[in-house]
């Protein structure tokens, strides 16, 4: 970690601006020991479930190396299984936000926005890119699906029950 001292970010950005030579000073940061436990997941899942999307985002498309193969239901609920029914291919914006319930996605796999969220959001001051991130997806199918969903019947339908569940889960669809 560097920063240019005796200069607030002002004074830093008109510099910069004017092409005027800044200089860096690293910073000295102690480290802390931390102990705890997690959940254990499976080694493989992620990988599996992108390759199973085409290594796409399921809501948006985008094929960039910002994907996580994420749980329908999330490992801390008992249902939640490292398995492919329960994962979907998300980039890090729409794995955020259906983690935190502002996107919801149906059983048929239509994504929905959480209005309780949203109203607080707009409450807040706080909606700025929601078209964007949200809005161009909002009450459409998901535009990437695993390759076994059309092929396998009961893949197909452990996932919809997976999905049901969750979306059973989240405050005011």
């Amino acid at each position: 970690m560097a920063y240019a001292p005796g200069l607030d970010a002002v004074d830093l950005r008109n510099r910069l601006a004017q092409h005027q030579p800044v200089s860096l000073e690293e910073v000295e940061r102690a480290r802390v020991q931390a102990t705890g436990t997690r959940l254990k997941r499976e080694v493989g899942f992620s990988k599996r479930v992108l390759d199973s999307y085409g290594h796409r985002c399921a809501v948006c498309g985008v094929q960039l190396s910002v994907l996580e193969g994420a749980h329908i239901i999330p490992v801390h609920d008992p249902l939640g299984k490292d398995e492919l029914w329960n994962g979907l291919s998300l980039c890090r914006n729409h794995h955020t936000l259906f983690d935190r319930r502002i996107i919801l996605i149906e059983e048929n796999t239509f994504v929905r926005a959480n209005e309780e969220t949203l109203n607080i959001l707009r409450g807040l001051n706080r909606f700025d890119g929601f078209q964007e991130l949200i809005g161009a997806y909002r009450d459409n199918a998901l535009r990437h699906l695993p390759s076994q969903y059309h092929a396998d019947n009961a893949f197909r339908a452990q996932m919809s029950i997976a999905l049901a569940h969750t979306f059973s889960q989240s405050p005011a669809q």
